[in-house]
Formats: C-alpha cells, sequence, structure tokens
C-alpha cells in the first residue's frame, strides 16, 4: 500500500489532495488570523449545506470519464466500464438532489440539514477509495 501510494503520489495529491484536504487547509489558515473559537464555525458553515458533494460530483465525472477512456485500451471489459459510467451517474444525480435539499433548507433560513452533512461526508470518503479503484483498475 505504501508502495503504491508513493508510486502514484502525483495523481493522488492531485485528484483527492486538492480537491478535498486543500479547502479545509485554506479554512484552517484563515482561522488562524479570525477570532478564538472560529475554526470549529468556520469547518462547519463549510459543509452544512452540502458543499462536499461539489466535489463528489466532479469526481463522479473524472471517475466516468476514466472509465469510459478504457474502452479503448480494455474492450474486453465494457460491461464493467457500463456499469461504472451507470453508478457514477445515478451518484451524480442522488448527490445533485441533495445538494437541492441542502439549499432549500438554507434559503429557508432552516437549520443545517444533519443527514446532508453526513452522506456528503460518506459520500466523500467512499470516492476517494472509488475513483483510484477505477482509475487504476482501467488504466
Amino acid at each position: 500500500m505504501v508502495d503504491f501510494a508513493l508510486t502514484h503520489a502525483a495523481w493522488l495529491v492531485i485528484n483527492l489532495a486538492v480537491p478535498i484536504v486543500l479547502p479545509f487547509v485554506a479554512i484552517f489558515v484563515v482561522a488562524i488570523d479570525a477570532q478564538n473559537g472560529k475554526l470549529l464555525t468556520l469547518l462547519k458553515k463549510s459543509i452544512e449545506n452540502g458543499q462536499l458533494f461539489w466535489t463528489v460530483i466532479s469526481m463522479l465525472a473524472a471517475t466516468a470519464y476514466d472509465a469510459i477512456l478504457a474502452l479503448d485500451t480494455h474492450p474486453d471489459m465494457k460491461a464493467s466500464v457500463w456499469w461504472t459510467v451507470g453508478v457514477c451517474v445515478l451518484m451524480s444525480f442522488i448527490s445533485t438532489m441533495f445538494v437541492g435539499i441542502a439549499t432549500i433548507h438554507s434559503s429557508n433560513n432552516r437549520p443545517a440539514n444533519v443527514p446532508t452533512i453526513v452522506m456528503s461526508v460518506i459520500a466523500t470518503i467512499i470516492m476517494c477509495v472509488f475513483y483510484p479503484v477505477v482509475h487504476f483498475r482501467f488504466e
């Protein structure tokens, strides 16, 4: 596992760390300059309306794209490719619906939608595994 991470470090950083970790690093840096106790508030605000789903949707699109590219190099895996694309499209739709629900809650000045927060975190964690697995399987 360590060898894999070291061999593919650039891909992992660009495709996972930058879209997922970097925004939280930026929030941490901003919180250093803010008043004491603002870090947790800023972190909560950054995910309370399903913002992580935007990252998930883009990772799903990239995963589907990687799968479709594999049709040229792995014609024998056609069924796996199309199943992967189908799962990505379905999950993108579901993620978009969660974003819509969170937006409605936010526009009506309702408190954060806890299921949306939890689902966005879970979806992000799943994509941190699913995206690299698909990418390197179809490589």
